[in-house]
């Protein structure tokens, strides 16, 4: 027994030190076959351009109002797909999109049109040397450095993560859990062959706060922690304006009961000056975007979402969660497994509790109510992924709390389970044998009894 459980531990330490190097390895290969496949056409698309913009506009053309930018790429005018909209007001155009995913793209745009630059055609140079794209911003070294940049950002986050979990519940449960979430929610997706999205930088900014957090509460006043965190958070809310809701993080982290809230209050109180240049930091940080706002609207301050964004009286709780088309427990189970960690977060872990399972709450009630959660094309529920580093927590406490060797290897084989049908369903996704806009009855019974190569699959990973 001792051997094996020695063997064991070892196998452990050696998956967990080379697993980032693998994860790395294998999110190329899955970038790599998707663009040369085709299988989902360029990387900068759809709501991704909308993103994106920003820097063709501001560094190539030198244009804020974007229209030499739609003149060039687009004929004139913007395609409905951008969600770049011009204004009544003043004819400029403006993105639906905040600028923040430019500015995380900005370090990898300017080496693509560097290299873009460089590698033109020199008079009496080789004939290997000739890469005559244009330099507009939407050629193949800007296209793949946007997509590889948010490879690299979701990497990050991952990175940033493990030894967060390893040193709150220890190796074997870090890995657990870190394997459960990348391969058992769409976070694999959006991190590599489906990328140039707000998900990545999303997901890389979260796991910078969930590391800052803990150390800013150790150090208030370090005035260097108090400024990054603000720098933080007012990226999250650069990245997507709903982000705010992770701003909860900050004064749940470390509660474990309702008399710990008049201590936190009084803490802030104390501390209000390392608060308040947060705030600087974060207010500063915002200047760029009320400038876009005021330019292309002559308002300071726009909710440029068309429409009703949010039905809050009617959450689609349920459909959210469980329905065939998109819910989150029918495409990712290993939700499940960590909903049931929760209950272990709350006895043995409870600083994170209560930071975790509001946050995670409050955004399924919202994400629920969005009137466009079922008509956003992606694999699954897309907006699941940005909660994905969140339910790592439960899932991790889950794994550590159980103490008997056979329900540890039941739930290790639920998991398993849990992982492939999603990991099948990627594959699925990727090749289009199921719809971008989710499942029904007919496809799921498709999936389930008259494709046999699904078996094949579950036993050897082979199609």
């Amino acid at each position: 027994m001792k051997s094996s459980r020695a063997w064991l531990e070892r196998g452990t330490a050696c998956i967990s030190r080379h697993f980032l190097a693998g994860l790395t390895v294998l999110a190329l290969l899955i970038y790599m076959f998707t663009y040369l496949q085709g299988y989902f056409g360029v990387p900068i698309r759809s709501d991704g351009t909308g993103y994106y913009a920003y820097l063709p506009s501001y560094l190539i053309y030198g244009d804020p109002s974007l229209e030499q930018n739609a003149i060039v790429q687009y004929g004139g005018e913007y395609p409905h797909s951008t969600f770049i909209r011009r204004q009544a007001d003043t004819g400029r155009y403006l993105s639906q999109y905040n600028m923040g995913v430019s500015l995380f793209l900005l370090p990898f745009f300017l080496i693509a049109h560097g290299v873009t630059w460089f590698m033109q055609s020199l008079p009496g140079a080789p004939e290997w040397y000739a890469f005559n794209h244009p330099l507009n911003g939407y050629s193949l070294f800007y296209q793949h450095a946007a997509g590889l940049s948010n490879v690299f950002y979701f990497l990050l986050a991952i990175a940033i993560l493990k030894p967060i979990l390893e040193r709150n519940y220890g190796r074997s449960a870090a890995l657990f859990s870190i394997i459960g979430i990348v391969f058992g929610t769409n976070l694999l997706n959006y991190g590599t062959g489906d990328c140039v999205s707000a998900h990545p930088s999303t997901l890389f900014t979260i796991s910078a706060v969930l590391w800052i957090v803990p150390h800013w509460y150790q150090d208030p006043g370090s005035r260097l922690k108090s400024l990054a965190l603000g720098i933080l958070l007012g990226l999250l809310y650069l990245i997507r304006p709903p982000n705010i809701l992770f701003f909860l993080i900050v004064p749940l982290y470390g509660l474990t009961r309702l008399s710990d809230v008049r201590d936190r209050l009084f803490f802030f109180w104390n501390h209000r000056a390392s608060i308040a240049w947060a705030g600087i930091s974060l207010l500063l940080l915002l200047i760029p975007q009320v400038l876009i706002w005021k330019y292309a609207t002559g308002r300071y301050w726009v909710n440029s979402y068309e429409g009703g964004c949010y039905g809050w009286m009617r959450p689609e709780i349920w459909t959210f969660l469980f329905s065939i088309n998109r819910g989150m427990f029918f495409w990712f189970p290993v939700t499940l497994i960590s909903a049931w960690g929760l209950i272990a977060l709350y006895k043995n872990s409870r600083q994170w509790f209560w930071p975790i399972s509001v946050t995670v709450i409050i955004f399924i009630v919202m994400m629920s109510s969005y009137f466009l959660w079922k008509n956003a094309g992606g694999f699954g529920n897309r907006y699941v992924v940005d909660i994905a580093l969140l339910m790592s927590f439960p899932l991790a406490a889950g794994w550590r709390a159980i103490k008997r060797r056979r329900i540890r290897v039941l739930v290790l084989l639920l998991t398993a389970g849990c992982v492939c049908w999603t990991v099948y369903l990627m594959k699925l996704y990727y090749t289009r044998e199921i719809s971008f806009y989710g499942l029904d009855w007919p496809a799921v019974f498709d999936i389930l009894w008259t494709r046999q190569q699904y078996l094949l699959f579950l036993l050897t990973g082979a199609s």
